[in-house]
């Protein structure tokens, strides 16, 4: 095993077993036999260590997702909901670490974890491959001005559905699941036609000049 992997892997263990993370880089390096100078050639720190743990959850869904035989028919609803179906079951499999380190009902990920940076900009880049394939085939409108809002807005809906999660008490999980089916219907209606058109008209209409508004 590499010694990145391994970094990794021991931290998971340590946080399963102890409930936090190690207490400092010199007592978990010592435990495992390694310098302190090989650990900071690799990270810098345990929460930018554990930011690649939240990355590798994505990049391995996208991996696994974008090998399907079907995904290449996918419309960009369909991508997204594959996905976010696909990262809840990894989700489910890493619950026990999950929950280690944002307890419920306390996990507030999106505005208390600067571990989860990477885990953001790592999703931000798959909502802005998904969000280009619909403005492609037309699912999407495309809007100059606006486009760039897209992604990040796709970005605080999956951080709220992994809050969700996180708190979810229901048998298998199964409001998790329903969570998922509107937080897709959520995100499409705001890049769709009808609410970005609204949205569109009202932003064109305060930067126009007065005296356009007026006449």
């Amino acid at each position: 095993m590499e010694l990145r992997d391994r970094l990794i892997q021991a931290y998971i263990d340590h946080v399963l077993e102890e409930g936090r993370p190690p207490a400092s880089v010199h007592k978990f390096c010592k435990a495992l036999a390694v310098s302190e100078k090989d650990f900071y050639g690799i990270f810098s720190s345990f929460p930018a260590l554990e930011g690649q743990i939240w990355a590798s959850w994505v990049e391995q869904t996208c991996a696994a997702i974008s090998a399907s035989g079907e995904w290449t028919g996918f419309n960009a609803r369909q991508r997204f909901l594959t996905f976010l179906f696909a990262f809840f079951e990894r989700a489910v499999d890493h619950r026990s670490f999950l929950l280690a380190r944002f307890p419920c009902p306390k996990a507030r990920l999106l505005r208390e974890a600067p571990s989860i940076a990477p885990l953001k900009r790592r999703f931000t880049r798959f909502a802005e491959t998904v969000l280009e394939h619909g403005i492609e085939t037309g699912e999407i409108p495309a809007r100059a001005g606006l486009e760039r809002l897209y992604a990040p807005a796709f970005t605080e809906v999956f951080l709220a559905t992994i809050d969700f999660h996180v708190n979810d008490d229901s048998p298998g999980f199964e409001r998790t699941d329903a969570c998922i089916e509107k937080t897709v219907v959520l995100a499409f209606d705001l890049v769709g036609r009808s609410l970005a058109e609204s949205a569109f008209d009202l932003i064109r209409f305060v930067l126009q000049p007065a005296s356009e508004r007026n006449g």
